[in-house]
């Protein structure tokens, strides 16, 4: 959640600035902070939380003459799974996702994650809706439009089996049927 914490801190250490200065206060979360994903509940819980508090800073701070865009981030091309996760995760013997260690395996890996936009795109982008007069909620990056719409226009159990049917859910019930 150290994500989290950065907004309350950083906004206050500079308010007066920001403040006198009419500015404006980008923060970023996901497009995730909405989604019930398995296998990253603390990484979407801290963007849920990320996202809503940037949506309050808005509307507390918008009498000051400050500006706050949430900008809710899709697939972005990083080296976030060529650099590091490399070695195999454990997990306890007796754990129930034992029949799918080798999917968590592959998705710790980002074998599940969608091609991603270029970082400078991504900026550029957000760069540029913030000089246009953005205010409230932003959608950047791959997939974030889809993400969007989806989150927006299906049903939860419609949008769960969208975005989780490769997550190995259908194979540990299976194998928890079949036991």
């Amino acid at each position: 959640m150290s994500t989290f914490w950065s907004l309350p801190l950083v906004t206050q250490v500079f308010a007066d600035l920001i403040i006198r200065a009419w500015g404006v206060t980008v923060n970023c979360s996901s497009v995730l902070w909405n989604i019930p994903t398995p296998w990253a509940g603390i990484y979407t819980t801290a963007q849920a939380a990320v996202k809503q508090l940037s949506e309050t800073m808005r509307v507390e701070m918008e009498p000051l003459g400050v500006r706050v865009v949430t900008a809710i981030i899709g697939a972005v091309d990083t080296n976030f799974f060529r650099n590091g996760l490399a070695s195999s995760f454990i997990l306890p013997e007796n754990s129930y996702f034992k029949p799918i260690k080798k999917l968590l395996d592959d998705q710790r890996g980002g074998s599940n994650v969608p091609s991603g936009e270029s970082a400078d795109i991504v900026a550029r982008n957000l760069v540029d809706d913030v000089l246009a007069g953005a205010n409230g909620c932003v959608w950047r990056g791959a997939k974030s439009t889809d993400a969007k719409w989806l989150t927006w226009l299906l049903p939860t159990w419609a949008l769960e089996w969208v975005t989780n049917r490769s997550r190995g859910l259908e194979e540990l019930r299976h194998h928890y049927s079949n036991s």
